[in-house]
């Protein structure tokens, strides 16, 4: 039996390359025997020599496998104080023609997996008076976007479930963290893409088909955050005396729970128009070149005036409105800023396929508001359509996934 001063941690969904895997490693670092689990052995092959790791194979849906599992575990070690339940899969189709197998297996992973693995160790944990339980879920469950609701709703789930179970487990001095990761880079967009290669040929949303296949890497831009650093930060926040109830880290982690306190058509407006944007500064280049040091986006002068085009295709579209309103703030805050008068330009195409006279109207409505902003020397939010000077263009909206 192991040292039992060292905490002995359980983690589903551990195959290279994911954020099970991180956590593995950093949980390792940290002095504790981590039981590392996946489908196959063959996925956790660069642990397998590693004595702080004990290595097994696990299938959530499994009744027996998970049994298994933690029998074995308890027979090692003596002991389960972390258990984390990371084990998921992923989603990308539109919600009206997505096969209900398909559907059934996402929560059969997603939410009764944790829970299958929370009914086999909580007995042990209350024996014992203590434990931590730690569900990962994700930030995109607090403001879903089109084409991944099934993944979305099976987060949201796990959210409440999450929930419930902090209140009804502190009796018996265990502690349940709900953990929301924002875009985290692993190996989630593979998995997506190959589940989506699954799908059926789209009845209706066949227009759409780029935009869905789209969803399916968009946590995986080049910004989003490492697995590692959020698996670091993770750890910490577990193995602290006091975790809290809810912890959220990565990219985007931080704009979408802003989204999700506001009003749900301004949200909706946000994810079904905005894909780009452009702010025009009439001001002098050192301004412009500042900006666009500290929120890392491009700068174009044209004609004595000053663009900053936001790349979104990095961010997406929904950071655009963090954004303006850091970059108006910045404006009026700052001394070398306060006599300009910001004229702030926002291009929003239409996201999804519509009647052609929606966009005529869009910018009908837009040049109108224009020129009343204009004539009354007023800073001003207005779509116009989309034209040669608009440089960056962002990739298909919706809420990051892990």
């Amino acid at each position: 039996m192991a040292d039992s001063e060292k905490p002995v941690v359980l983690i589903t969904g551990c195959s290279e390359g994911g954020i099970g895997y991180a956590l593995a490693r950093a949980f390792a670092l940290e002095g504790c025997f981590v039981v590392a689990t996946s489908r196959s052995l063959s996925s956790m092959k660069s642990l397998e020599n590693d004595p702080r790791f004990f290595l097994q194979e696990l299938d959530v849906v499994s009744e027996d496998s998970i049994r298994r599992v933690v029998t074995n575990t308890l027979d090692k070690f003596g002991q389960i104080d972390v258990l984390v339940n990371n084990a998921g899969v992923h989603l990308v189709a539109p919600l009206a023609e997505v096969p209900m197998s398909s559907f059934e297996h996402v929560f059969n992973t997603n939410v009764y997996g944790p829970m299958r693995l929370i009914q086999s160790v909580v007995p042990h944990m209350v024996i014992r008076r203590k434990g931590k339980i730690v569900n990962i879920g994700s930030i995109a469950a607090l403001a879903p976007g089109p084409w991944a609701g099934v993944y979305s709703a099976s987060k949201a789930a796990l959210h409440a479930l999450t929930d419930t179970l902090r209140l009804e487990l502190r009796t018996f001095g265990i502690s349940v963290i709900n953990v929301a990761p924002g875009a985290i880079r692993s190996n989630l967009g593979n998995s997506s893409a190959a589940s989506y290669g699954q799908m059926p040929e789209w009845k209706f949303y066949k227009p759409f088909e780029a935009a869905i296949q789209a969803r399916t890497a968009l946590s995986q831009g080049p910004k989003s955050t490492p697995a590692e650093e959020f698996a670091k930060r993770t750890v910490a926040m577990v193995l602290s005396k006091q975790p809290p109830a809810w912890f959220s880290y990565g990219q985007l982690s931080t704009i979408l729970a802003i989204l999700y306190y506001l009003p749900l058509s301004i949200r909706d407006y946000i994810f079904r128009e905005l894909k780009s944007l452009v702010i025009v500064f009439e001001h002098d280049k050192m301004l412009c070149q500042e900006i666009a040091g500290v929120y890392n986006c491009g700068v174009l002068v044209v004609e004595g005036h000053i663009e900053v085009a936001v790349d979104l295709s990095a961010w997406a579209g929904s950071w655009s409105v963090v954004v303006v309103l850091l970059l108006l703030l910045a404006v009026e805050s700052k001394p070398w800023a306060v006599a300009a008068e910001p004229k702030v330009m926002m291009i929003l195409p239409d996201l999804l396929p519509e009647d052609s006279a929606a966009p005529k109207q869009l910018g009908a409505d837009a040049a109108s508001k224009q020129q009343s902003a204009e004539q009354n020397h007023e800073s001003a939010f207005c779509s116009i359509p989309m034209s040669a000077e608009v440089h960056f263009q962002a990739s298909i909206l919706s809420g990051p996934v892990h």
